[in-house]
């Protein structure tokens, strides 16, 4: 049997033999990626930093939005404690920029890790916490099946204790010592962006020009063939030799392989990748422009961010730095975010109660009911936008009017102080209320000058004992009724 001759193909600069029924593979200039494994598993987490704009920007999202909100040292009864070891200690420790970064360790490797600052003379005493680079921090497991924290610099490695460090995880359903991150959630998508754009670089560094290769049936001496390479690199090689006309001989034929730029869909593979990265950070495509929204659209977008992904992160922070920092060195206090004073989540009230007297005045629902759904009990539900004063009909004589006796009115000065006195009391019971319906103690504190302090002292001893939305009504309505407290 005869032995079939193969074709002679010019790729890459060299020519190569081709047998028939073999293929011909093509890899993009430069090869494969070092920081992806298989061409879809990222060697290293923190590689997803630099590999995906998507993935690089929703964690940027994620750690800035964490890190701006307010925070404070409460007692027992979620008061705020003023100069506390904690709050000084924290503030010490740079805390807004410390749990940035922490964030960004927890997303790109599953794990972050604060080091306790000491005095060196041998004192347990902590000065301060600072944070350590997640690369260099591993956990592994002894012979006893114990977790131990490794972190690993420039060859050497040291164990940190349990009690020396605050360590954050991610959840792993395999693993309880160590989390997985985010970026490993999401690297097929991360690799996919990635060499959708690599694939559209090298396509424009070759000047938009699709792959060819050249093939001939015809043996061809190694002389011609290095003659027909530098005849093509002296032609058309280089961006000034671009769009020029030549032709071949000696029975080469150029052949296209791939696909044009347009049938590849590259933008919808593309998006598809973003959405998918942005759905695994849990936040909302809109906010990266990764969809088209208006300004209302984009606006209940950045609400559900926060109370989808951003409060419910922050509550687990918050177990966590109460279980591994307060416990330790405050442990009559807790550390918590103040959420309800989000800019953003207020924002969104506003509007809320706007919308709602919007109803009211179109007489679409009552002034109770808006009241209710805001959180207002039915003592603090006012009657409303009253109606335009009337004079009587014009056809109406004063000696048709029945006579009437003027009512005995209480002097003015006294009414003031009385209808001052109500409003703060319902200011102080919706205060009250709304902590009692998130879980909270009803006592909280109420400064007013119309409250004489005697009575705002009763109320606070039966706000400490109150534990239902019942029991908080019942306080201020017996506080309104209750006349004659001593100043």
């Amino acid at each position: 049997m005869a032995k079939q001759q193969p074709l002679r193909a010019l790729i890459g600069g060299q020519f190569q033999d081709i047998y028939p029924g073999q293929k011909a593979i093509m890899s993009l200039a430069g090869g494969g990626d070092p920081a992806l494994r298989s061409g879809a598993q990222l060697a290293r987490g923190g590689d997803a930093w630099t590999l995906s704009v998507t993935a690089n920007r929703c964690i940027q999202i994620r750690s800035s939005a964490l890190s701006k909100i307010p925070w404070e040292i409460v007692d027992e009864r979620d008061e705020y404690v003023e100069g506390s070891i904690a709050e000084a200690l924290l503030k010490e420790s740079k805390i807004t920029e410390l749990l940035r970064l922490t964030e960004t360790d927890l997303l790109l490797w599953g794990h972050a890790l604060w080091l306790e600052g000491k005095p060196g003379d041998g004192s347990e005493q902590v000065l301060g916490y600072r944070r350590q680079n997640a690369s260099t921090v591993t956990v592994e497991t002894d012979a006893a099946g114990q977790g131990r924290i490794i972190i690993s610099l420039r060859g050497q490695r040291q164990e940190v204790l349990a009690e020396d460090c605050v360590f954050f995880k991610e959840f792993d359903p395999y693993n309880d010592l160590d989390g997985v991150p985010f970026v490993k959630i999401v690297e097929r998508a991360i690799a996919i962006e990635h060499n959708a754009d690599r694939y559209l670089s090298a396509f424009f560094a070759n000047f938009a020009l699709p792959a060819i290769i050249f093939t001939n049936e015809n043996q061809v001496q190694e002389a011609d063939q290095q003659k027909v390479i530098r005849w093509w690199n002296r032609l058309f090689r280089g961006a000034d030799n671009q769009h020029k006309t030549g032709f071949i001989d000696q029975g080469y034929k150029p052949n296209q392989i791939g696909y044009e730029l347009g049938k590849l869909a590259l933008e919808e593979v593309r998006n598809a990748a973003r959405s998918e990265i942005t759905a695994g950070a849990g936040i909302p495509p809109v906010l990266l422009g990764v969809e088209a929204a208006n300004y209302a659209t984009a606006d209940e977008q950045r609400q559900s961010l926060y109370e989808e992904t951003i409060i419910p992160r922050a509550m687990w922070y918050e177990e966590n730095i109460n279980d591994q920092v307060m416990a330790k060195i405050d442990p009559g206090n807790r550390f918590r975010f103040k959420v309800e004073e989000l800019e953003t989540l207020q924002e969104d009230e506003n509007r809320h109660a706007e919308r709602l007297a919007a109803l009211v005045n179109a007489g679409i629902i009552t002034a109770q009911a808006a009241a209710e759904e805001l959180g207002y009990s039915p003592e603090e539900t006012g009657e409303g936008r009253q109606a335009a004063p009337t004079f009587g009909s014009p056809f109406e004589r004063p000696e048709d009017k029945p006579d009437e006796k003027p009512k005995q009115e209480p002097p003015r000065a006294e009414v003031v102080e009385e209808k001052a006195r109500v409003v703060d009391l319902r200011k102080w019971h919706g205060k009250a209320m709304k902590r009692v319906k998130a879980g909270r103690k009803a006592a909280v504190g109420f400064t007013s000058p119309e409250i004489p302090p005697t009575m705002a002292a009763a109320i606070m001893g039966q706000l400490d004992a109150a534990e239902t939305a019942d029991d908080v009504d019942r306080v201020f309505d017996e506080a309104e009724k209750w006349d004659g407290y001593p100043a």
